[in-house]
């Protein structure tokens, strides 16, 4: 079926490039480009992430820790790959950030998925340049949802 045929339901905000953020096709269906392009490119990282994991298995230290900054990196990549998503969904709603992240779906912390994602993606970029870390200004939106997970904020790999 030739999609410049099917019904658009643009979304009230425009975006930078254009103003459609999803098709639905007759049958429900609904076809997000960026999702698309952001699985894409996940696959791509999950691949290189097994693989850093299968080379750092075969190695001792201290030449593990090349695999295990490389792991950080595809991880890292991964968590603002997925705000950067969240980051241009969320106003097509007409939702400011602070109302939009605490939407479900929920994760058992009493976080959401979205808080979770958008906290990694912060730690991520920032933990290294915060001087007052981890009391500083990521306190709050990224160092307690962590912290939350169970997860050590002093280890450099979590």
């Amino acid at each position: 079926m030739d999609r410049a045929k099917l019904p658009l339901f643009p979304t009230t905000h425009a975006r930078r490039w254009h103003n459609i953020m999803y098709i639905v096709f007759p049958n429900g269906k609904i076809d997000d480009q960026d999702m698309e392009q952001l699985q894409e490119l996940l696959s791509v990282l999950d691949h290189q992430f097994a693989l850093n994991i299968h080379n750092r298995k075969k190695t001792h230290v201290p030449e593990q820790y090349i695999y295990w900054d490389r792991l950080s990196y595809i991880a890292g990549l991964g968590f603002v790959m997925c705000q950067q998503y969240i980051n241009i969904t969320y106003p097509t709603d007409g939702l400011e950030k602070n109302n939009a992240l605490p939407l479900p779906p929920m994760h058992s912390s009493g976080y959401s998925i979205a808080q979770l994602i958008n906290a990694g993606a912060n730690y991520w970029k920032h933990y290294q340049e915060d001087v007052n870390f981890p009391y500083g200004s990521l306190r709050k939106t990224t160092i307690e949802p962590i912290e939350k997970l169970g997860l050590d904020i002093d280890n450099p790999y979590i």
